[in-house]
Formats: structure tokens, sequence, C-alpha cells
């Protein structure tokens, strides 16, 4: 058995029976079926409200039965009702990070609902004893919802005085800060309303997966970047991805 199959044993076996523990899955690579030899463990666990903290401690020493824990980081995560901490068994592949999440019960579905066409969130699902966990079929996602980042990327974009500015002065590392705030950013997030809308805030996120090869191999000529004058010779080619995103989208909006 090898050291990932194992760590997921000895999480679901000693949580499978603990009365506080209602649901227990996996997301990222092992609920895509994309796993590989340097994919990390992402565990989601929906538990009663006030044991989160306990719940994160009992995984702590489930792991810790596998080999001693050489890096433990607890994430304050933006959201009130889910805590997240990282670990690191020692001996075990560098990159075998495990991410435990742990949502609290009355969050609801809101962390817990998959659609089934989704290509960047979808659960492996270890056990659920409450029903937890919905899967539904593909749904658009709401124009009031995505208007706003919509708006928002165009609004971005359009700050290109900011950028030029620098150009002009010969600035490269204020030219590449801003070209990266008000050029290439806009362009992914205006992407990603095309491609993950349902994931509009991933950025970066698995980027090269979620998007058309054609589409990775352009944005990847907006960064080989070494001068100010190779920032100002790309601004036409980021200005033709740009538009064709605005325009694909302007009419929905």
């Amino acid at each position: 058995m090898d050291d990932r199959q194992r760590i997921i044993n000895v999480i679901r076996e000693g949580l499978k029976d603990d009365e506080n523990v209602y649901a227990l899955w996996l997301e990222g690579a092992d609920g895509l079926g994309r796993t590989d030899s340097f994919s990390d463990v992402d565990f989601w666990l929906d538990v009663e409200d006030g044991t989160e903290e306990q719940i994160l401690d009992k995984c702590e020493q489930l792991l810790s039965s596998l080999g001693n824990l050489d890096f433990i980081e607890k994430i304050d995560h933006p959201h009130r009702q889910i805590f997240q901490r990282n670990l690191h068994i020692e001996d075990m592949s560098e990159y075998l990070l495990i991410d435990i999440c742990v949502q609290s019960h009355s969050r609801g579905g809101a962390g817990s609902t998959f659609y089934t066409d989704d290509i960047a969130e979808f659960p492996l699902v270890l056990f659920d004893k409450a029903e937890v966990i919905t899967i539904l079929p593909p749904e658009r996602m709401s124009v009031e919802e995505l208007r706003p980042v919509f708006e928002r990327c165009a609004a971005k974009y359009s700050q290109r005085p900011r950028l030029t500015k620098y150009i002009k002065r010969g600035r490269f590392l204020e030219a590449y800060s801003c070209f990266e705030a008000y050029v290439r950013q806009p362009i992914i997030n205006m992407l990603r309303l095309i491609y993950t809308p349902r994931h509009y805030e991933y950025g970066y996120i698995h980027l090269s997966e979620h998007f058309p090869r054609k589409v990775v191999e352009e944005l990847e000529e907006l960064y080989i970047i070494t001068s100010v004058s190779d920032i100002e010779n790309l601004l036409e080619k980021a200005d033709e991805i740009y538009y064709d995103a605005y325009n694909s989208l302007k009419g929905m909006m």
C-alpha cells in the first residue's frame, strides 16, 4: 500500500465511527481522478458545531501514527465556519502534503454541493452519514452574480495609464507589476468567466487544466518578459486576448 492510501485509510477508519463527524470526502486531484506523484491530499470534513478544533487535533493524532509530523500549519481561514490545517509526515514524499478542512455542520450545503460538469471541484466521498454531500446536474451561473465580476475586470483593464507611464519612464519593475495587475490578472479573470464561471475567483489555480490548450499557449506568450520593451510589445497581443474574451461575454452580461 502506498503512502497516499495509508494516509486516506487512517483518517477514514479513525473518524468513521466518531459521532461528531458527519461526512468525509476528498477534493482536489483525488476527487477529479487526476492524482500523480506530485499531488497532495485534500480532506474535507463536515462536523458538529463546536468540535472543529477537536476533530483537527484527532486528525493530527491519527496521522502521527504513520510517522513524525514534521510540518503542522494552522491556517486562519477567511470563512468563519471553516477550520484548516496543513501537515506533512516525515520520510514521505515532499509533495505529499495533507490539507485538512473542517466545516461546521450548520454551514449546510454551501461547501458540500457539487455539479456533475464541474472541472475544478468534485468529491471522492469516503463516508457520508448525514447526507451532507449533494451532487447536482449542470447549472449555469446567474448573470446577476457574474456581471459585477465582469465589470470589475473591465474597470481594471481600462487603467492602462498606470502601466504606460512606467513604460515611458523605462522603469521595469514598476511596469512589470502594473502589467500583472492591470493586464494579465484581468485577462485571467475574464477567461475564468468563460471557462470556469462557477470558480471565477480561482485565478492561476490549475489554470493549465481548466483552459483549452490553445488559450493557455496564447497566455504563455504574455509571460516571456525580460525588459520594458518586451512589456510594450506584448500590449497588442494582450488586447487581442482580452477583447476576444470581453466581446464573447458582453452580450450575455
